[in-house]
């Protein structure tokens, strides 16, 4: 993410700084997909193998998921679903966003304005 050094004069990223967030981005996730499914295939695999007690799997998979959390919050990728579909839910479940340029005061008191982080000054 964004530190303050990467912010212009006013509090953006540049948009080098934002491909290069997108970059990473995209890198991060498909890091994620690969050591989640890892984790899923692994588990599955040794419960079917009996490799694992019913006790054993299903701690595994609560495991796995408190590690992972819901891959589409809120929903799964059902046959038809469209991504707006899929969008739409995970939206939903996120609850409403607020833009930065409509935060109320008191979360700027406690968070600072955009791009602050909270932390020393910058040198």
């Amino acid at each position: 993410m964004a530190n303050e050094d990467t912010l212009d004069a006013s509090g953006y990223l540049s948009p080098k700084d934002m491909q290069n967030w997108a970059l990473g981005e995209a890198a991060d996730s498909a890091k994620a997909h690969e050591l989640r499914t890892k984790s899923a295939i692994e588990i599955a695999t040794a419960y079917a193998l009996g490799e694992l007690t019913p006790e054993q799997a299903h701690e595994r998979f609560l495991r796995h998921d408190h590690r992972w959390g819901e891959a589409l919050p809120g929903t799964h990728a059902f046959k038809g679903a469209t991504d707006e579909q899929i969008v739409a839910v995970i939206d939903k479940v996120r609850g409403d966003f607020t833009p930065p340029s409509q935060v109320d005061d008191e979360f700027q008191r406690r968070f600072g304005k955009r791009g602050d982080r909270g932390g020393p000054p910058s040198r």
